[in-house]
């Protein structure tokens, strides 16, 4: 600022005539002005009153200002003062101003050059919003408060300081500053709120204050540079949830590091827990590979993996009982899932959106499917529902298209509308034994999975036999020499999808002994 100040220095003040004011009290507050000037200072006194006051939308859309000087005596801006005017580059500000109002210098396009007041306690709603040549913004250390929307779209800001007096930030206020590149939090904000930095896709470092006990919904969403972020000792509370989450869409995350003093949250290889490490609460969004969840947790949270587009395989410990809505969902590259023994239920939208995934096999654990829990999992082809299987939720997996094979291995379970919508090439088999079942659930056929060896013969060229059971069955024949040591090798694939299937194996005249076995595919996962 000291260089625009010499610019300034000698040049005469703009004639009184050209102000529109008020006068209250011995004391002058400007309220309009009809010059023309491109560099205005604006005078101390008027009519030998000071000038205290720039009222609401004093300078509003005067397009020709480039830089203004405002005296020292001034310790008032109202609502708008300076908003609109497009082509303003420079603004010097009155040390005894306390209040930056809303929409102070809105759409300031060209403002470069501003130095906030060091007296000043608050910013005010879109104070400053897309000021987009404004490169550099130190918070006064007096500042308590910045309001929603204050600096957003300020994309050529790079650099950020918060003073230690800043105890909120509003949600949004530092919205869509793509070029903001470094910020480092003081110790007295206790709070960071919604998308509070949402949208600053170059930010690659922040330093988060000891005063912060929450971050919450989305306060750096989209924060596509962002590489890695450690959690203080103070923070208690991190939002989570599909649409509520604090990091949702950081594509560059890999690493969320937790203070080891920290009462609520711990981490382990870049992967946020609570403190017990019993509940896997976020998994960083460009971490990638295969993951396994580690034994001894027993819920994997709402949301915790969702977007995470580098996730290629996934292993479910046996401790873990539920799985929360929307945990997997938009995984798009994700093309397996291993799941433990332990599983009880997934919630809605589970795994929605995992466009790779072909296969799960859930255990004899598992009750309870949630609505939507697979749905748009466009390439989903076989499922495997275990002997406890007591419901599937509304739309569980609609518009699976590839979904041809649906097992199930104990009675009919409940089934929400839809359950299999626009599913039409999938079919449901159970089991022998099992009941509940009727020619066709939910739009979809039942056929009864009984395949049986018919008809067996041993030649000179092989055994054979014939293999039947209900049309659309697709049975594995497997063999083995011996059963006190039994090594099961598949033999062929028959499928009676045209009635029954002839099977011939040529290697049996070769061997001892030679035993076989049906068993349906899904036991190839």
């Amino acid at each position: 600022m000291k260089l625009l100040v010499m610019m300034l220095t000698g040049l005469s003040v703009t004639a009184p005539a050209q102000f529109d004011y008020t006068t209250n009290n011995g004391s002058i507050t400007i309220t309009g002005f009809q010059g023309t000037n491109r560099t205005l200072v604006i005078p101390d006194r008027i009519n030998d009153l000071p000038v205290t006051g720039i009222g609401n939308a004093a300078f509003q859309n005067h397009t020709n200002l480039n830089y203004v000087v405002i005296p020292e005596t001034v310790t008032y801006l109202g609502t708008r003062a300076f908003s609109g005017c497009s082509w303003l580059f420079g603004v010097t500000m009155p040390s005894g101003v306390q209040n930056i109002p809303d929409y102070a210098f809105f759409r300031c396009f060209q403002l470069v050059d501003i130095t906030l007041p060091e007296n000043a306690t608050n910013i005010g709603l879109y104070a400053f919003t897309q000021c987009a040549s404004l490169r550099e913004i130190n918070i006064p250390g007096r500042v308590k408060k910045i309001d929603a929307w204050a600096f957003q779209s300020c994309w050529r800001l790079s650099s950020l300081t918060l003073g230690d007096g800043v105890t909120w930030i509003e949600p949004q206020a530092f919205l869509g500053c793509t070029n903001l590149g470094s910020l480092v939090i003081g110790n007295s904000l206790t709070r960071i709120w919604p998308s509070a930095f949402a949208e600053c896709t170059k930010l690659t470092n922040v330093v988060i204050g000891d005063g912060v006990t929450w971050i919450d919904a989305g306060a750096f969403r989209g924060c596509t540079a962002l590489g890695a972020v450690t959690i203080p000792a103070s923070v208690t509370n991190i939002t989570t949830g599909y649409y509520t989450r604090a990091f949702p869409y950081c594509s560059g995350l890999t690493s969320i590091t937790v203070h080891p003093d920290n009462p609520a949250y711990s981490s382990v290889e870049g992967v946020l827990f609570d403190k017990r490490q019993s509940a896997l609460l976020i998994y960083p969004t460009g971490k990638a590979g295969a993951y396994t969840v580690p034994e001894g947790v027993t819920k994997v949270a709402g949301s915790s993996f969702a977007h995470c587009h580098a996730l290629t395989n996934v292993a479910i410990a046996n401790t873990v009982t539920n799985i929360g809505a929307e945990a997997f969902g938009d995984c798009r590259n994700l093309s397996s899932v291993q799941i433990g023994d332990g599983l009880i239920s997934i919630g809605e939208g589970a795994f929605s959106g995992c466009d790779r995934l072909r296969s799960v096999v859930f255990p004899d654990s598992f009750r309870e499917v949630g609505a939507s829990a697979f749905r748009n999992c466009m390439r989903l082809e076989r499922v495997v529902l275990g002997r406890n299987v007591t419901h599937l939720g509304r739309e569980a997996f609609g518009v699976c298209s590839s979904l041809s094979e649906v097992f199930f291995l104990g009675n009919a379970p409940s089934m929400g509308d839809w359950a299999f919508f626009n599913d039409y090439r999938a079919f449901l088999y159970y089991l022998p034994g099992t009941t509940g079942w009727s020619p066709e659930l939910m739009g979809r056929p039942t056929i009864l999975w009984d395949p049986r060896m018919e008809t067996p013969q041993a030649g000179p060229n092989g055994f054979s036999c014939v293999i039947s059971g209900n049309s659309n069955i697709v049975v594995v024949v497997e063999a083995c020499a011996n059963l006190a040591n039994p090594v099961w090798t598949p033999v062929s694939t028959n499928s009676l999808a045209d009635g029954p299937s002839q099977l011939v194996d040529p290697a049996s005249p070769n061997l001892p002994s030679r035993l076989y076995r049906l068993r349906p595919t899904w036991l190839d996962q």
